[in-house]
């Protein structure tokens, strides 16, 4: 049907045969009773048995154990925003199940990422059980030195594992275990934690309601994460939302309402832009780089997601919220010159910057991966090392990239796409040479991903208000279940510039689609009333004045064919 669509546009399915829903079910690859299934996500159907998880029952026994015995227990879990929600969940649960001598760390990035085992020698004596959270698949020696000081070790994690698990671990619970027979592989860090108080709930026997009301924890951190929203991880992300418009967290509620976000409304865009840079913003900053009387806590985070007091919650989450903004100013500052003025290769590189937080580096990393499209690997000193962040917009896997060249390293770990290692002065030189010699080597074998997956087309008939709340159905979008791309043919019948700058367009077609708009639009096209457009949009619903269809313009090309009417 359209055989001048530009080459970078991939069209799903073009067939005018169907309708809509029909039309667009084909382009999800879905027969109909999946379909049904997809748009309507049933919990009981989707949730899938804890127990499948490798080692879930060595791992809820020695938690019964821990309990009968009044043991203390330490949770140990990564920095980020998939880390710190799942500590907090854990902490919650485990408090809630009747468990009284439990604590909690984090390390901060300078201490860099995995277990720090200097942490755990001035914080390890006096318990007898240590949990790990979204973290310690890889933590093989540090594991081995927790063993040796009597200390039995539950790890959780669902990072990559390497070689094999740690042998000095009571039970490594990881869907990524290559004996596993869970049936999806790609939860997040604290998805597992969720699935490990799922099944020790059920072992002793306790409602699992309060473990429902805190699955908006697991939500924030599968998005924050950027798991695939597919299988079991759209389930838990969609009932994780429901749950997260009405938190009973008292600081997830605060961090809302401080970031402006309208909490009945929220989706996960919300997630992604709003909450989980708020809650890996304190972790990203340098100690000296923040005024003493902001930072209460290392883990202020931590403290705002587990406090059940409405005021200190709230406190707790007004400095969270001052330290994103200090977070934005530091990347405005020093970072965004940097990001602007790297070029990176065709391939893809590896850099060492000089004078930035080690916390920004896997921004600037993302930043630059994004708008180069291709992998980029960055590092700056800490210390005597260098630490290092990688993001591979590519199917290149990062962590196997890395692993090949594991002996230059102190430590790594991470997925496909995102990483992070620890590599020493005297290794870096010949790491950065390695890296970017298989980069440019594997340029072909990885091309970078330039183009727009469109859905189907749209007809003009079709762009109803009714469409685009049917659209909702299909949420949460994210990774690998990406909004629905339409594509629009018509012609031009006025162009509206809009904003201080004129660069953001409004387009009334000749048909009867609804209101387009194009935010940041390339000006250079000089449209024209009159002139054939074809358009990849979404479509939506605009609540800015009463409820009305809109098309969201994601690129747009003209046909060069005037309307002679």
């Amino acid at each position: 049907m359209f055989n001048n669509l530009p080459k970078n546009w991939k069209l799903k399915v073009d067939s005018q045969s169907k309708g809509f829903a029909a039309r667009l079910m084909s382009s999800y690859g879905l027969k109909k009773s999946e379909w049904e299934d997809f748009i309507n996500i049933d919990f009981e159907k989707g949730f899938l048995d804890p127990w499948q998880l490798p080692d879930m029952k060595k791992a809820v026994k020695r938690l019964v154990e821990a309990k009968d015995k009044n043991e203390k227990i330490l949770i140990y879990g990564d920095y980020d925003a998939d880390g710190i929600p799942g500590v907090a969940l854990l902490l919650k649960g485990l408090t809630h199940a009747g468990f009284k001598n439990i604590d909690a760390i984090i390390p901060t990035r300078e201490e860099g990422y995995g277990i720090n085992i200097e942490k755990i020698k001035i914080n390890i004596n006096n318990y007898q059980l240590l949990i790990t959270v979204d973290t310690g698949v890889t933590a093989k020696d540090e594991i081995k030195y927790i063993k040796n000081q009597g200390v039995d070790i539950i790890v959780t994690d669902h990072h990559e594992v390497i070689d094999d698990i740690p042998k000095d671990a009571l039970a490594v619970i990881d869907p990524k275990r290559k004996d596993s027979k869970y049936g999806f592989c790609d939860l997040s860090g604290t998805a597992v934690a969720f699935k490990l108080l799922w099944a020790l709930y059920e072992e002793m026997k306790l409602d699992n309601t309060y473990l429902k009301w805190n699955i908006d924890l697991v939500a924030v951190a599968t998005v924050a994460d950027l798991m695939p929203l597919v299988g079991e991880n759209r389930v838990l992300t969609h009932f994780g939302i429901q749950v997260l418009r009405k938190s009973k967290n008292s600081g997830l509620a605060s961090l809302m309402k401080l970031a402006n976000l309208e909490q009945s409304k929220l989706n996960t865009y919300s997630i992604a832009f709003g909450i989980a840079p708020r809650i890996n913003a304190p972790s990203r900053l340098q100690k000296e780089r923040v005024d003493s009387s902001t930072m209460q806590s290392e883990n202020i985070a931590l403290t705002m997601l587990i406090s059940d007091d409405y005021s200190q919650a709230f406190e707790s989450a007004a400095i969270v919220n001052q330290l994103n903004s200090v977070r934005k100013q530091i990347v405005a500052n020093e970072a965004e010159q940097i990001m602007k003025e790297t070029k990176v290769p065709k391939g893809g590189a590896a850099f060492v910057i000089q004078n930035v937080p080690v916390g920004v580096i896997g921004l600037i990393a993302s930043y630059l991966s994004q708008n180069s499209g291709w992998p980029c690997l960055v590092m700056t000193p800490v210390g005597e090392d260098l630490r290092g962040s990688g993001r591979s917009p590519t199917d290149l896997s990062l962590l196997s990239l890395i692993e090949k060249h594991s002996k230059l390293l102190v430590k790594f770990g991470g997925h496909k796409q995102a990483a992070g290692w620890t590599v020493s002065q005297n290794n870096v030189g010949q790491f950065c040479r390695l890296i970017n010699k298989d980069l440019q080597q594997q340029t072909e074998k990885y091309p970078k991903k330039n183009y727009l997956n469109i859905n189907t087309v749209l007809f003009d008939h079709e762009g109803s208000l009714e469409n685009a709340k049917f659209l909702s159905q299909l949420e949460p979008f994210g990774v690998d279940n990406e909004k629905p791309l339409f594509l629009v043919e018509t012609i031009i019948d006025s162009v509206v510039y809009m904003g201080q700058e004129r660069n953001h367009i409004k387009i009334f077609s000749s048909d009867n689609y609804p209101e387009m708009v194009w935010f940041n639009a390339d000006l250079s096209l000089r449209l024209a009333v009159g002139e054939k457009i074809i358009a990849a949009v979404y479509l939506e619903v605009n609540n800015f004045r009463g409820e009305i269809a809109q098309l969201n313009i994601q690129d747009l090309v003209k046909v060069n064919e005037k309307n002679k009417d």
